[in-house]
């Protein structure tokens, strides 16, 4: 969703909402914001709240765990687009950009933060865990041993805490 003021003369401040993941909860989706998003709105914030890997709620019983890295590398790249066509809006101030994470949200947008702190002028990140493989690992199978560490190696390189 976009969500933008009524009307505005001159350019103003652009939010990237990216939200949590919680299958049996209603707003495990861009719409768990909305609601934030249309009072900033009413205060002059143009803000988009975006679709992820994880807003279908059977995402995480269904993904493919040999995937988890290549699947993180492209939803950030999914993320930068988002940010490119928040930037793009012609009453938003490139200068004046806020992003707000929950949960798997602020994991990537730790991420972000990384490769986009010169764009993203203020960060909200809540709720996220310091290492991928903390959610990754979770349920069934479960991985054990010298596999267990493979897969905690293979994406330590997208972790949050190192990236915050």
């Amino acid at each position: 969703y976009l969500i933008r003021p009524a009307a505005r003369p001159e350019k103003g401040p652009g939010i990237l909402y990216v939200h949590w993941y919680e299958p049996e909860k209603p707003t495990s989706n861009r719409t768990q914001f909305v609601e934030e998003a249309a009072e900033l709105a009413r205060k002059g914030a143009v803000s988009l709240l975006v679709e992820t890997m994880w807003s279908e709620p059977k995402w995480f019983a269904q993904r493919k765990r040999e995937n988890d890295f290549a699947i993180s590398v492209q939803q950030v790249k999914e993320l930068r687009r988002a940010l490119d066509l928040l930037t793009a809006q012609p009453d938003v101030d490139p200068r004046r950009i806020a992003y707000v994470g929950h949960d798997f949200g602020a994991m990537y947008g730790a991420v972000l933060a990384s490769l986009e702190g010169k764009r993203i002028h203020a960060w909200a990140l809540q709720a996220g865990t310091t290492r991928f493989s903390d959610w990754f690992l979770y349920g069934q199978p479960r991985l054990e041993g010298e596999a267990r560490r493979k897969f905690i190696d293979e994406l330590a390189p997208l972790d949050p805490i190192h990236h915050i």
